[in-house]
């Protein structure tokens, strides 16, 4: 805003405003899918790796395409040892899931500061050079 003539303030508080609004609905929305389908790729991954026999495993694949990412919290299997090896499995998916969000966040930042400071950049040379002339 800093680097704007007063005359442009109005707009670019306008646009700096819709620019949030749209981040706020579609941040939660990008990141929900994200979430979600990473979680169900490394799911049958993890259940192979795990110690559940596979008619387990295949209870826990069913669940969890029934409900979605939800069926975490009601995870239960025929034995309480069964159901805390399905509900660790689970839970290294969801890991794996969260991770990969925080990375595509996190690179999505630093685009946005690469672009931040390139724009800014020109914006003030631009503006210093034309009130100089």
């Amino acid at each position: 805003m800093n680097s704007l003539p007063p005359r442009l303030a109005p707009t670019a508080g306008a646009a700096s405003s819709a620019l949030r609004q749209i981040g706020s609905a579609l941040g939660p929305a990008v990141f929900g899918v994200l979430l979600t389908n990473r979680t169900l790729s490394t799911l049958p991954g993890h259940l192979a790796a795990s110690d559940l026999g596979t008619a387990d495993r295949g209870q826990v694949l069913g669940m969890v395409s029934d409900a979605g990412i939800q069926a975490g919290a009601f995870l239960r299997l025929s034995t309480g040892p069964t159901t805390a090896e399905a509900q660790s499995v689970y839970g290294a998916s969801f890991t794996d899931a969260l991770r990969t969000c925080a990375l595509v966040g996190g690179i999505g930042m630093l685009a946005a500061a690469a672009v931040a400071l390139a724009t800014i950049g020109v914006r003030k040379t631009a503006h210093n050079a034309a009130a100089g002339s």
